[in-house]
């Protein structure tokens, strides 16, 4: 493996961080356009529709809320699991029964848009994929060029075995001690 495999890993590694950082900086910049607040449920039912497996359940709520004095009522929200039985999708609508208090988060641009309260660590998850695959990609590279850096031809940059006395690349003489090579860090 040539130097310039080094390089094309470490600027994979650089290109992953850097992605990974600038789209953290966006999600948190994003993130600070949401405001939390307390809403109240103020319908909830079972709806029932047609799929290809049949007859399915699915709860919806529709929440109020008041933000700078001004009352908001959102369109309906539908959970995301549907059940077969009315029970089971009841079951499931029971934590945003009518009357409960839902702690959601507000478009401070456009109050009418809301989203229930995420945790903020599901919303960095990819962030933090990509700055992760950036440091380890980093961490083996540091250690390529550190196993690499002792195997170096000094003229040609080609990788040699310890014991070659020549490059097979440009034919130059090399050190007799594998030590002697060049850094390339």
């Amino acid at each position: 493996m040539k130097r310039k495999g080094i390089h094309i890993l470490t600027a994979l590694a650089a290109l992953f961080f850097l992605s990974g950082v600038i789209s953290m900086a966006l999600t948190y910049g994003d993130m600070r356009k949401w405001q939390p607040v307390n809403a109240r449920v103020l319908i909830d039912e079972v709806v029932r529709f047609q799929t290809s497996k049949g007859t399915m359940h699915r709860g919806e709520f529709e929440m109020g809320y008041i933000v700078k004095d001004v009352p908001y009522r959102n369109v309906p929200y539908s959970l995301p699991n549907s059940f077969r039985t009315f029970e089971e999708a009841r079951d499931d609508l029971r934590r945003f029964s009518a009357g409960t208090v839902q702690r959601i988060l507000f478009n401070v641009d456009d109050p009418n848009e809301v989203m229930l309260d995420l945790s903020s660590p599901r919303l960095f998850l990819i962030p933090f994929l990509l700055t992760g695959c950036g440091i380890i990609l980093a961490i083996f590279c540091v250690y390529l060029a550190w196993r690499l850096g002792r195997r170096i031809c000094p003229r040609c940059a080609t990788t040699i075995d310890k014991n070659h006395r020549f490059c097979y690349e440009c034919s130059a003489v090399l050190p007799t001690r594998v030590t002697s090579f060049p850094q390339v860090l």
